[in-house]
Protein backbone atom coordinates (compact mmCIF):
# COMPACT_ATOMS: atom_id res chain seq x y z
CA UNK A 1 0.00 0.00 0.00
CA UNK A 2 1.31 3.46 -0.85
CA UNK A 3 0.36 6.59 1.03
CA UNK A 4 0.52 10.26 0.13
CA UNK A 5 0.13 12.99 2.69
CA UNK A 6 0.24 16.70 1.98
CA UNK A 7 1.75 18.84 4.71
CA UNK A 8 2.37 22.55 4.16
CA UNK A 9 1.89 22.07 0.44
CA UNK A 10 4.56 19.34 0.22
CA UNK A 11 3.91 15.74 -0.70
CA UNK A 12 5.10 13.01 1.64
CA UNK A 13 5.22 9.44 0.40
CA UNK A 14 5.63 6.08 2.05
CA UNK A 15 4.77 2.44 1.51
CA UNK A 16 3.41 -0.07 4.01
CA UNK A 17 3.73 -3.82 3.51
CA UNK A 18 2.38 -6.58 5.74
CA UNK A 19 4.15 -9.94 5.91
CA UNK A 20 3.50 -12.91 8.19
CA UNK A 21 4.95 -11.45 11.39
CA UNK A 22 6.44 -8.21 10.10
CA UNK A 23 5.27 -4.78 8.98
CA UNK A 24 7.61 -2.89 6.65
CA UNK A 25 7.26 0.86 6.26
CA UNK A 26 9.44 2.68 3.74
CA UNK A 27 9.60 6.47 3.93
CA UNK A 28 10.78 8.19 0.76
CA UNK A 29 12.34 11.63 0.45
CA UNK A 30 10.38 13.24 -2.38
CA UNK A 31 13.20 15.71 -3.01
CA UNK A 32 15.75 12.89 -3.34
CA UNK A 33 18.10 14.56 -0.87
CA UNK A 34 18.20 11.52 1.41
CA UNK A 35 18.06 7.78 0.94
CA UNK A 36 14.81 5.98 1.82
CA UNK A 37 14.32 4.98 5.47
CA UNK A 38 12.86 1.54 6.14
CA UNK A 39 11.27 0.44 9.41
CA UNK A 40 10.77 -3.29 9.90
CA UNK A 41 8.42 -3.77 12.84
CA UNK A 42 7.80 -7.02 14.68
CA UNK A 43 6.61 -7.86 18.19
CA UNK A 44 10.20 -8.42 19.35
CA UNK A 45 12.12 -5.61 17.64
CA UNK A 46 12.12 -2.65 15.28
CA UNK A 47 14.88 -2.28 12.68
CA UNK A 48 15.44 1.17 11.22
CA UNK A 49 17.76 1.19 8.24
CA UNK A 50 18.98 3.60 5.62
CA UNK A 51 21.47 3.05 2.82
CA UNK A 52 24.72 4.92 3.40
CA UNK A 53 26.26 5.69 -0.01
CA UNK A 54 29.55 6.82 1.59
CA UNK A 55 30.07 3.41 3.18
CA UNK A 56 28.29 1.40 0.48
CA UNK A 57 26.11 -0.42 3.01
CA UNK A 58 23.05 0.08 5.22
CA UNK A 59 23.18 1.81 8.59
CA UNK A 60 21.07 -0.19 11.03
CA UNK A 61 19.48 0.73 14.34
CA UNK A 62 17.64 -1.98 16.26
CA UNK A 63 15.30 -1.03 19.11
CA UNK A 64 12.37 -2.66 20.84
CA UNK A 65 8.76 -1.55 20.20
CA UNK A 66 8.61 0.34 23.52
CA UNK A 67 11.56 2.48 22.45
CA UNK A 68 9.79 3.30 19.18
CA UNK A 69 6.71 4.32 21.13
CA UNK A 70 8.86 6.54 23.36
CA UNK A 71 10.54 8.12 20.34
CA UNK A 72 7.18 9.05 18.84
CA UNK A 73 5.83 10.20 22.23
CA UNK A 74 8.88 12.43 22.76
CA UNK A 75 7.71 14.72 19.95
CA UNK A 76 4.67 15.62 22.09
CA UNK A 77 6.54 16.35 25.32
CA UNK A 78 8.45 19.37 26.68
CA UNK A 79 12.10 19.26 27.66
CA UNK A 80 12.74 16.88 30.54
CA UNK A 81 13.19 13.25 31.54
CA UNK A 82 10.30 10.81 31.27
CA UNK A 83 9.58 7.17 32.08
CA UNK A 84 7.06 5.02 30.23
CA UNK A 85 5.04 2.18 31.69
CA UNK A 86 3.08 0.27 29.06
CA UNK A 87 0.17 -1.96 29.96
CA UNK A 88 -0.68 -5.09 28.02
CA UNK A 89 -4.36 -4.65 27.20
CA UNK A 90 -4.65 -7.95 25.35
CA UNK A 91 -6.86 -10.45 27.13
Amino acid sequence: MCGTLTANGEKRMWTTEFEDDLTIITIMDDKAGYEDVTLELSVQHVDIRQYNPHLGKYDLITIDPKMLYELIEAFNRPEGMFHTILEDLRQ
